[in-house]
């Protein structure tokens, strides 16, 4: 005579045996492994941006300028020393950023760039009365190719502000010797 508990295991057994040759059938009954996450664990993998204060308005003597491949109009293109900030818990680097015309007209803005996410963020304009105006509802955006107007920003991410491919933040001295002595 057959126990009960060998009943049961045969009976369990049996109902198993047509997930064996269909892997895809038992992941939707069984569940993924991958996709139950310790609460523990996820907390820590979150990630949290840290408040950005917008900094005093840029002075030319802070300004740290950078090459930029162009194809069209040449632009002067800056970053002000004393804005550079890199968060201590969220990898994100703030700066000020100073475009520069062939007439001398400027835009100022003060932004961040989120290394290893390859997005940026812009927090501010600079305004003719040399003040920074936030904006409404900034948000994270992608960094686009090194081609056309927007270059400065996937430049600023591949070889000043991050170590680009492997997307890690450079500290803040590492960024400022970075302009100071790396000409392209």
């Amino acid at each position: 005579m057959i126990s009960a508990t060998i009943k049961s295991a045969l009976s369990t057994s049996l109902l198993l045996l047509p997930l064996v040759g269909n892997p895809l059938l038992a992941k939707d009954i069984v569940g993924d492994p991958h996709d139950s996450v310790s609460p523990q664990v996820q907390d820590r993998d979150e990630w949290l941006e840290e408040p950005s204060d917008v900094p005093p308005y840029p002075l030319e003597g802070n300004l740290l300028e950078f090459d930029v491949d162009q194809s069209g109009p040449k632009f002067r293109f800056f970053i002000d020393s004393l804005s550079i900030d890199t968060g201590e818990n969220d990898g994100v680097i703030r700066y000020t950023l100073v475009i520069r015309s062939q007439s001398g007209s400027e835009n100022v803005m003060f932004e961040a760039m989120h290394c290893s996410a390859q997005q940026y963020k812009t927090f501010a304009f600079g305004t003719r009365q040399k003040k920074f105006r936030p904006v409404r509802k900034p948000r994270w955006r992608a960094i686009p190719p090194a081609t056309g107007n927007n270059a400065y920003r996937h430049e600023l991410w591949k070889f000043y502000l991050c170590e680009g491919e492997v997307r890690l933040t450079r500290n803040r001295q590492q960024i400022i010797d970075g302009f100071k002595y790396r000409r392209r």
